[in-house]
This record gives C-alpha cells, structure tokens and sequence, in this order.
C-alpha cells in the first residue's frame, strides 16, 4: 500500500464556483440534495468500438509495436470530459469546485500480487496513445516493485486508520483531498476497464461508493458482438458498454446526453482524436 508521506508527483489546479457561475438551477439542486445519502445516478452507453480497434491495429503495424484496447479507452474518455467540462467538477464540503486538469485513476489488478492499484495518467487527451501505453506499462511495472516489498508496519497501520475511520474529517474535505490528489491516491475521475482476450459473456456492474467523493466513476465492459442495422443492412459490430456513476449535483440528464454524443463521435473518428 502506498503511503501518505510519498512527495507530491502533481499541483491541484482547482477553483470554487460561485452560486452566479453554478447557476440558478444548479444551484437549487445542490441545495436540495445537498444532505442526500446518496446523490448519484448512474448510466449506461453502449458504443461502436470498432473504428477505435481497427484505428490500433493499424497504427499499431505503422509503429510496430501492438495497441492495446486500454489506451485507446483512456483517450477516448479524456477527449470526451474535456469537450464536457463539468465531468470535472467536485462537491467538496458542499461546495462545487471546477478542477482545471483532467487526471484519470485507473483501477489495474496485478493477478500475481492479488493487488488492485491506482494508475493515475494526467491529461491523457494531450499525449499519443503510444505515450499513455508506454506511462500506464511502466507505472504497472514500478507498482509491481513497490508493493513486492512488505510496508513498514507503523506506516501501513496509520493508513488503515485513515481510510477505515475517516480521519482526515479532521483536516476537512478538501485539504484531504488535495493530499491525496497531489499524492495520486486518488482522482476525481476514476475508471476500471473489464476488456478480455474473447468477449466476455456478463457485463459486470459494480457501484463503488468511496468515503470521500470522488465522481464520475467510468466502468468500461467488453467488447462483445451485437447485431446493429447499417444502412438498413443488419450486421454483427463489435459494442463496449460503458457504466457511469456520477454526482447528480453535479451533472444534469443533458449533461449526459452531451457526453453520450462525445463519446460516440470520438470512438466514430479515432484517427482525427488520438495521433
């Protein structure tokens, strides 16, 4: 486990909107949903994955090296927040903050530790996905090294203590999620990716609901094969279902309708987004 005394890797660039820029609307639905015990929704997209494959294997074969579908994911979600800005906004203490970076946690298992970790890639949408490939291998990779060996006893036992028993409630909401953001524990937006050598025959759904707020939380399943009318014409294309949990203060059902339509006109022009 990673401890709370690592230096900080990044600067949280974060700004506090006021009720004039939150907007009257919003800002009643804060308000009223301010001490829900849980004010999230969750949606579900089902997108065309195959210009996004057929883009990797043949930049792929042009760079000689094999890309895999992962990148492409990471891509494909940073583009679309960063054409939906309020997919980075937080509740923190009540009030709504716009974080200027988009930096995604994605969740990686490592089968031979048993271990799932955090991989945190910032701005993704500004890099190639042969760099976010080669970041994400290589984080997996000292991960690996760090967590071979066995924490200090002392510092594993003050981390427990802060996750099980919230005691950065002490130092408020915010500042702990500084900390821990400048430290990447964790992120605003976080994203597993269930993606298998064949296509998976379930798709799992599994709304994690984290201590302090973290949203949205992405769950990429897939892809599997589905039969869809082209042109009038029916044929089997390849589909990745999408889950998304996200803060309903925060984003409106228009709001997911913008993103379900950036996220489709990405994954349809891959080659325009991700060189």
């Amino acid at each position: 486990m990673h401890t709370f005394f690592k230096k900080p890797t990044s600067v949280l660039r974060m700004k506090r909107l006021s009720r004039t820029e939150v907007g009257p609307s919003r800002s009643e639905i804060l308000d009223l949903l301010a001490r829900a015990p849980d004010p999230y929704a969750s949606l579900n997209y089902q997108i065309d994955i195959e210009p996004c494959r057929q883009w990797a294997k043949e930049a792929g074969a042009a760079n000689k090296r094999h890309i895999t579908l992962t990148p492409v994911l990471i891509k494909l979600i940073a583009h679309a927040i960063e054409e939906n800005p309020r997919f980075k906004q937080i509740v923190l203490g009540g009030s709504l903050y716009q974080v200027e970076d988009i930096h995604i946690a994605t969740l990686v298992f490592i089968p031979e530790l048993e271990i799932v970790t955090n991989i945190t890639l910032r701005n993704p949408q500004q890099k190639s996905v042969n760099d976010v490939q080669q970041e994400l291998f290589s984080a997996i990779a000292e991960r690996k090294t760090n967590f071979s060996i066995p924490p200090n006893p002392l510092i594993d036992f003050v981390t427990s203590l802060v996750y099980r028993y919230e005691i950065y409630r002490l130092i408020g909401k915010r500042q702990a999620f500084k900390i821990l953001y400048e430290r990447d524990y964790i992120s605003n937006i976080l994203l597993s990716i269930h993606t298998y050598a064949t296509p998976a025959n379930f798709t799992m759904v599994k709304d994690v609901i984290p201590r302090l707020n973290c949203t949205p939380r992405i769950h990429a399943s897939g892809p599997f094969k589905k039969p869809v009318l082209d042109n009038g014409i029916l044929v089997s294309r390849e589909i990745l279902d999408l889950h998304i949990t996200t803060d309903h203060r925060i984003i409106s059902g228009i709001d997911s309708y913008h993103f379900g339509m950036s996220i489709e006109k990405i994954a349809a022009n891959p080659q325009k987004y991700f060189t």
